[in-house]
């Protein structure tokens, strides 16, 4: 039995991040097979969802992972897409190519030239 309150609440912390790191790691490496295991990763991501919500930064990637082995491309949209505050060019880049997936080719388009403005090559000289 812990006597300090704080100190089991933080080994509690520490247990639990070690639990979720630990099940999105199997998750990731079910995911890697050639050919995935559906059912072990639905398990595995049941248990994630137990733990932690989708939403979080860490979990959005295997979450991605998840949602196109299912072929539910615009769920995985939808989880790139809550990450407001790190927009990157290799997010951008995959919301694209889920797009052309979708064969929705008019918002892919779109999506792709305004990559060009948001992340250019180089800037124009002054």
């Amino acid at each position: 039995m812990c006597t300090k309150v704080f100190g089991c609440v933080r080994d509690m912390n520490k247990k639990k991040a070690a639990v979720i790191e630990s099940l999105l790691v199997k998750t990731n490496a079910l995911a890697d097979f050639p050919e995935p295991r559906i059912a072990a990763i639905d398990d595995v991501m049941v248990e994630v969802q137990k733990w932690i919500e989708l939403k979080e930064a860490k979990v959005v990637p295997v979450a991605v992972k998840h949602a196109r082995i299912h072929g539910h491309y615009a769920r995985a949209i939808k989880l790139l897409s809550q990450e407001e505050g790190t927009r990157k060019k290799d997010v951008e880049d995959q919301v694209v190519e889920l797009l052309d997936k979708l064969n929705w080719d008019h918002c892919a388009r779109n999506r792709q030239q305004w990559l060009l403005r948001r992340f250019p090559g180089k800037y124009p000289l002054f």
